[in-house]
């Protein structure tokens, strides 16, 4: 909700609405003599209802209310011009006879105080953002009956009680937090000169995806699970999107102007930063580690195609050698076949291929397993160890039980040497497919 004003592009609902005189309206307007001052009063009061204060000047009434309200009174709009706007006896007995009327009075000091204490107590709950105080600031004057301070002040009014309201979240989230933890947040803002920035490497990208930024954010992640900061404890009851904002608010800021806040802003800032960035590189860390074992598909695929090709390409032109095959047999369907194909291809042809094939698995899975054994073997198994010891692995639908034991089973083979499970081990089927599935089977 914006301060209020009233539109110059009032359309007609609007007018029929908020500025149609009633009965006891009206009725007010007979106390007054002179026309200017009749449809003076009756242009203040419907503006005055609307806006919920006096209106400041003539000139940010709209023309079309003014022909609206006259025309009502059947009285020339023109008049407008010769009724005196403030400073008059006549204003202020206007005003007077409108607060009467519509019960509203203006602020004073004790009702400024009394509100930003309202929005202080009800922000946690009610105000994720300080235009949503600034809305309900002005609803609540409205329902106080209380007239809106010129747009300035009251911006300073609601700013006010927004920097209290932050001043006490983040005194409340500092105060959760033990010493130590405030001393290692000190030395991460204030790295010495020789030394790598340590807050600044906190919030970097991982960059290009590979083992080296997979190594990076597990490094990174560890880093920052030492500040021991657990939303259950340090930001309780804090909301969600007080939290976003907050963080929003820390990101940009480098370590000279985290330093700069209060002690008490700087702790909660940097709790915040912490409590979000152990999300966001956790993400990452599971994005690249899935990334890595798309890579492994790809490309063992790209290295059996190498071989098959390779392979096709053993003898030359199998293509063009089946055709001959095809039409001399079809040709001479009854004929041996020393007599039919041999004169076309040649027998030491058909033995070369033989030779080629002989022996070789010609299952295609098959040997895309055994290439992702030896891609996954030779390099990217190192990935397996601090992934698994890094992250923390749970779920609530009893359907995914396979994948935790799964998961538990990998673990608990991490530092031995083995090739295979031990027989004793129960595998979990659900987990396995093709070629591991059958192999599984046949045990």
């Amino acid at each position: 909700m914006k301060y209020p004003q009233i539109s110059w592009y009032i359309d007609h609902d609007e007018l029929l609405d908020h500025f149609t005189l009633s009965a006891k309206e009206r009725h007010l307007l007979t106390q007054w003599r002179k026309e200017a001052n009749i449809l003076g009063f009756a242009v203040v009061l419907k503006s005055f209802v609307f806006l919920g204060f006096p209106p400041r000047n003539k000139e940010n009434i709209p023309a079309s209310v003014v022909s609206w309200v006259s025309g009502q009174l059947d009285l020339d709009a023109g008049l407008l011009r010769e009724y005196r706007w403030k400073d008059d006896n006549v204003w202020d007995a206007h005003l007077a006879a409108i607060r009467t009327f519509t019960g509203f009075r203006p602020c004073n000091e004790s009702d400024v105080q009394e509100l930003v204490q309202w929005l202080v107590c009800r922000a946690g709950k009610h105000y994720p953002s300080r235009q949503e105080m600034f809305s309900s600031a002005i609803q609540r004057c409205r329902h106080l009956c209380l007239e809106l301070p010129a747009e300035k002040e009251f911006r300073r009014l609601v700013n006010s009680a927004w920097q209290q309201f932050l001043n006490w979240i983040s005194q409340k989230i500092s105060d959760r937090l033990y010493p130590e933890i405030l001393e290692k947040m000190d030395r991460c803002l204030n790295t010495a000169p020789a030394e790598t920035e340590r807050y600044e490497w906190l919030k970097a990208h991982p960059g290009k995806f590979g083992m080296k930024s997979l190594k990076l954010e597990i490094k990174r992640l560890e880093f920052i699970k030492e500040f021991s900061i657990r939303s259950d404890i340090h930001l309780m009851d804090v909301p969600a999107e007080m939290l976003k904002l907050l963080r929003d608010r820390a990101f940009p800021e480098g370590a000279y102007q985290m330093k700069r806040h209060p002690p008490h802003i700087r702790y909660a800032l940097m709790t915040i930063l912490l409590h979000f960035r152990q999300m966001e590189v956790t993400d990452n860390i599971v994005g690249i580690f899935l990334h890595l074992i798309r890579r492994i598909d790809k490309k063992a695929d790209q290295s059996l195609e190498n071989k098959l090709i390779k392979n096709i390409k053993n003898v030359y032109g199998k293509q063009e050698i089946l055709y001959k095959m095809a039409k001399a047999a079809t040709q001479h369907p009854h004929a041996p076949v020393e007599d039919t194909v041999f004169p076309v291809v040649g027998e030491d042809v058909l033995y070369k291929i033989i030779e080629e094939y002989e022996g070789r698995e010609l299952v295609y899975e098959n040997s895309r397993a055994k290439e992702k054994k030896n891609k996954y073997s030779r390099f990217y198994r190192q990935m397996m160890k601090p992934v698994m010891e890094t992250l923390v692995f749970r779920a609530n639908n009893p359907a995914h039980k396979p994948l935790l034991d799964g998961i538990a089973l990998v673990r608990k083979y991490l530092d031995k040497k083995h090739v295979h499970y031990p027989q004793t081990e129960e595998v979990p089927e659900n987990l396995l497919s093709g070629d591991l599935k059958k192999r599984l089977c046949s045990r």
